[in-house]
This record gives C-alpha cells, structure tokens and sequence, in this order.
C-alpha cells in the first residue's frame, strides 16, 4: 500500500480512473456533466463544530443549532477550496428551514478562528475536527446539534472492495 496526498476535488476522479484504488473522501463535490463516480462504503462520521465568540450568548449552549446560529454572520470556507463542504453546510441550513447570513471570508482554520476571537463585530464558522480540537483564546468551540459530516472509503464499483471492508469490519 502506498499513501498519496491529493485535493479534495481530485480523489474521486482518481478512483474512477483507477490512478488510485481507493481514497477517504467526506463528501463528493458537485460536477455537473461529469463521468459517475466511485461507489461509497461508509466508514464513521465526525460531528461539525461551531467556533463562536466566547462572549456570544449563543456560546453558552451546549450545542447550538443552525436556525439560532442563521442570524450571525457566517465565514464559511470558499467551495473553490473544498466544493463538498459548503455544499453539505448549505444543505444543513436548507433542511433547518434557514439561511446563512454570509461573513467575512474564511482563510485557513487557525486565521479564521483567531479573527473571530478579535473581531469586533461576531460571527463564527463551521468545521469537522481533523487534528483534535482547537483552542483559541476568546472563541468557544462546540458540537453542533444533531450535525455531522460521512467520511466513506471511494472504490471503482464491484464485490471485492465490499468483501474486503466486511472482512476488516469482522476482524476489528
């Protein structure tokens, strides 16, 4: 086995086109017109976190919810970045029965959060945890409400990956 490192938008093509025989992927981007993609055997979920002011009302619940996060100014990574994830965030808000109300831009996890621990005017962001949970001063990080996001194993269709994942799934 040997491990690769590849965009976000670049894994399920690379499936398909069998330059990979497999890749973790937390959500297919929108490709209007493009080829099918891999088949998706799904493997654990992470719940999303919200990153909020500390001195934000909102931040003392234990686990907001997106309809009573809707009224505060979201900085949401751009879907050029990770095509997924805005998608999944503005489905989330769309099955709340809410929109985001756009924020600042979001550059990177650490600037983001750091921005909005001084920012004058509030706002918050979204994220699924990657390397543990990070702490910033002046900024409350907590799950949100019933939220997560699927991470699958990409495979090119047929029974030999799902026996191997049945095999794995029985022995650990």
């Amino acid at each position: 086995m040997r491990l690769h490192r590849l965009p976000v938008t670049r894994r399920p093509a690379a499936v398909r086109d069998g330059e990979l025989d497999a890749a973790l992927v937390r959500a297919l981007p929108d490709e209007p017109g493009a080829a099918p993609g891999p088949a998706l055997l799904p493997l654990w979920s992470d719940p999303l976190y919200a990153a909020l002011p500390e001195g934000h009302p909102l931040a003392a619940e234990p686990e907001p919810r997106l309809d009573r996060l809707a009224g505060l100014p979201l900085r949401l990574t751009a879907r050029e970045d990770n095509p997924p994830f805005p998608s999944l965030v503005t489905g989330a808000f769309g099955a709340a029965g809410v929109r985001p109300v756009p924020g600042p831009p979001f550059s990177d996890l650490q600037a983001t959060l750091t921005a909005i621990g001084t920012a004058r005017e509030p706002s918050w962001t979204l994220f699924y945890e990657a390397r543990g949970l990070p702490r910033i001063p002046r900024v409350a990080v907590r799950p949100l409400a019933g939220l997560t996001v699927a991470t699958s194993l990409a495979v090119r269709p047929g029974p030999a990956p799902r026996h191997l994942l049945g095999a794995l799934r029985a022995v650990g």
